[in-house]
């Protein structure tokens, strides 16, 4: 599929996203806004947690590298759009763990959340966004 972006698609964000091990609840928040943009549920996302939770995994087609890039990109501008990348650590890793399982290069990542950071406006946050390192 080289179009939008489907609940195929949050399946692999998921999956890269538990690289590396238990999801934080910065993570959580993040995927589900990624979920809402995608256009999925919230009861087909907690479908999909509640499968991952109970060792339920769907078997996926391979994807393209210009889904992967979409689908990165996509994390990014939610990461963005939610908080300081500059100072949210937990955030920053979730983009680098997804990045990684995804063959882009760390230098690309590195560009990619650095432009988020220029194009942060704290004004234009979401109300419950964080403007600090969270402590978990």
């Amino acid at each position: 599929m080289e179009g939008r972006l489907g609940i195929s698609d949050f399946h692999l964000l998921v999956i890269t996203s538990l690289t590396g091990g238990a999801l934080k609840d910065s993570d959580r928040r993040i995927l589900d806004q990624c979920a809402a943009r995608i256009g999925l549920s919230p009861t087909e996302v907690g479908r999909i947690f509640k499968d991952y939770a109970a060792g339920v995994v769907p078997l996926l087609s391979p994807m393209s590298d210009k889904q992967r890039q979409k689908l990165l990109r996509l994390l990014v501008s939610v990461v963005a759009e939610t908080v300081d990348v500059r100072a949210a650590r937990d955030e920053v890793q979730l983009v680098a763990r997804v990045g990684s399982a995804f063959g882009i290069e760390k230098r690309r990542i590195k560009s990619m959340l650095q432009g988020a950071a220029e194009r942060y406006d704290p004004s234009q946050a979401p109300p419950n966004a964080r403007l600090r390192r969270d402590r978990d």
